[in-house]
């Protein structure tokens, strides 16, 4: 196997890993995101007001 095959293949291993824990913690991606997009109009009503 070639030098360029070999990264190839390791480059496609990675990303596939990647893929898996993107997967498993997805929960800990969503939930700081849709913290924050309820917290949104919290945050324009106070100025808002003001």
């Amino acid at each position: 196997m070639s030098n360029q095959q070999l990264a190839f293949h390791l480059n496609r291993f990675y990303k596939e890993i990647l893929k898996q824990q993107v997967r498993e913690h997805q929960h800990l991606f969503i939930s700081p995101i849709l913290l924050v997009l309820f917290a949104i109009p919290h945050v324009i009503l106070a100025f808002c007001i003001k």
